[in-house]
């Protein structure tokens, strides 16, 4: 890609509002932009990339290893036609805050589980509590899901005491979607929303 398009979208993607994803779009939370994966330029994608890979994000994830950068560009071209999966990354005043997503989403169940991961230069900040409110935004007040999931390493304490602060307590997974993980490394939390429009 030459230098004069590494300010546009990747890829191309629809952008009318009947596409049949409607989470390609980007969001505005909490003084935040969030934009979708597809919507990024490839400088913006090698940023998040840069962030996942740093060891003091990878250490907590399912997989730990190095992405590479020719899998991580196919894996967000392969979001346009995703309607289950979807990230994005924080912003506020053009600044990369970090990257929320949503993944195995159920709309007839209406739940769906949710990751994130912060600009690791912000760890320790309480960047981790303004990314989750705006996860949840998009997924209780534009999704209309009732229940989210998350899945989180059991040593990483730090992680579990900011989602018990939200309101996250331990379950068992559900059925169709248990870890991958060794057993006994990966529990599972839950929230569930206080209401929704149609009770």
């Amino acid at each position: 890609m030459t230098p004069q398009n590494t300010r546009r979208s990747a890829f191309v993607v629809p952008r009318s509002s009947n596409s049949p994803n409607a989470m390609l779009r980007d969001f505005h939370v909490h003084d935040c932009t969030l934009r979708h994966f597809c919507n990024l330029s490839i400088s913006r994608l090698r940023t998040v990339l840069r962030w996942r890979n740093n060891p003091l994000i990878a250490q907590h994830m399912l997989n730990t290893k190095p992405i590479p950068l020719t899998k991580h560009l196919q894996f967000c071209k392969k979001l346009a036609g995703n309607c289950a999966d979807a990230y994005w990354m924080a912003l506020r005043d053009r600044r990369g805050l970090g990257v929320i997503n949503l993944k195995h989403v159920d709309r007839q169940r209406r739940r769906a589980f949710l990751g994130m991961y912060a600009n690791p230069r912000l760890i320790g900040s309480g960047i981790g509590g303004l990314l989750l409110q705006c996860i949840e935004h998009i997924a209780f007040t534009h999704l209309g899901l009732r229940e989210l999931y998350l899945q989180v390493r059991r040593e990483n304490s730090r992680a579990r005491a900011l989602y018990q602060k939200h309101g996250y307590v331990e379950v068992p997974s559900p059925e169709d979607r248990s870890s991958q993980d060794s057993p006994g490394t990966m529990i599972t939390m839950c929230k569930r929303a206080l209401h929704h429009p149609d009770e």
